[in-house]
């Protein structure tokens, strides 16, 4: 309701272009090789999946509807300066040796660094032409997970990580934890959730050519200066 209350009142104002930031996330929590923004919605049962897919859909209905000037940004994760859940939870773990790869840690990633959503996010609000579509926004690196930690841990200079687990097993004790969460109230995440599983073990891997083709999008960072970029402002 939040997002169609932002609608209405951008309807009223008449503006000139509404950008909705949605997530990469809609096309669900499973392994992803090159899909691009027609690949179909996944709920998953997950609410900030579900909700995200539903907002989408509400915003291409104003379009329709209403010749609404809207435009929709999936970003993948996203991290560099002011982050402060993605990246720091990462160095924590692995800070006290607790990070572990689930699977063989050779799932690609999603991530884009936030000048590069910025750049993206500028581009869709000056473009009138991509008024109505939807664009994917990663780093577009191929890079894999492993190396993505370890280029974290040579940055920071901290031991890299070698432990593996099975995906069933990390789904298993998901549950579990889950659970007992939900019984004992806890206000505090579980060790192990499901979005954790998700960019730990899912083949995260989206085209983003529509993005590059129709509006110049080109990532001037890549993950290893975004990544020392926010080292610097975590020093700070």
């Amino acid at each position: 309701e939040g997002t169609r209350n932002l609608l209405e009142c951008a309807k009223e104002e008449d503006i000139r272009r509404f950008i909705y930031i949605s997530s990469l996330s809609v096309l669900g929590m499973k392994d992803h090789y090159k899909d691009n923004e027609n690949a179909p919605y996944y709920k998953s049962g997950d609410s900030y999946i579900d909700t995200k897919i539903d907002a989408e859909k509400l915003v291409l209905e104003y379009h329709r509807n209403f010749n609404f000037p809207a435009t929709i940004i999936r970003p993948g994760f996203v991290f560099g300066p002011r982050d402060k859940k993605l990246i720091p939870r990462i160095l924590e773990k692995l800070d006290q040796n607790r990070f572990i790869f689930i699977g063989n840690g050779k799932n690609k990633i999603d991530v884009v660094y936030i000048d590069n959503l910025i750049d993206a996010i500028l581009l869709a609000g000056k473009n009138p032409s991509c008024i109505g579509q939807i664009y994917n926004v990663t780093n577009d690196s191929g890079m894999a997970l492993e190396d993505f930690i370890f280029k974290l841990t040579d940055i920071w200079h901290l031991k890299r990580p070698s432990k593996h687990v099975p995906r069933p097993v990390a789904y298993l004790v998901c549950n579990l934890l889950g659970t007992w969460a939900t019984i004992t109230k806890s206000k505090k995440p579980p060790y192990i959730t499901k979005t954790k599983i998700k960019f730990l073990s899912l083949n995260l891997d989206f085209d983003v050519s529509k993005m590059r083709k129709e509006l110049g999008y080109n990532p001037t960072v890549d993950i290893e200066e975004g990544l020392k970029r926010t080292k610097q402002w975590l020093a700070k």
